[in-house]
């Protein structure tokens, strides 16, 4: 059977970090997309941020030049909003939908 390629957002930290090794020690190959670039040994790690199309594009773009196809894709990318929402600029509580 054929390694599975995958690829993870937000694996740099908390449950895309804990997918990503656990998809890894099941045999997968794993590739990481986050804005920080923290060390997983055995996993790829490539910089991009989810709010930004073109570097999803082109994080994307590599895994396929690479790999040749995607089959596993878990999104754990995210951010949160803490404080009073009446202090929450619109613009700011749109971007967590």
């Amino acid at each position: 059977m054929k390694e599975k390629i995958a690829i993870v957002t937000g694996g740099s930290s908390g449950i895309g970090r804990y997918a990503a090794t656990a998809l890894k020690d099941k045999g997968c190959r794993v590739y990481e997309f986050s804005r920080r670039n923290i060390p997983n040994e055995g996993i790829t790690h490539i910089t991009a941020d989810v709010t930004d199309e073109a570097q999803l594009r082109t994080a994307v773009a590599q895994v396929i030049d690479a790999e040749g196809r995607i089959d596993i894709l878990i999104n754990c990318a995210g951010f949160g909003i803490s404080g009073a929402v009446e202090f929450t600029e619109l613009c700011d509580a749109k971007k967590t939908v």
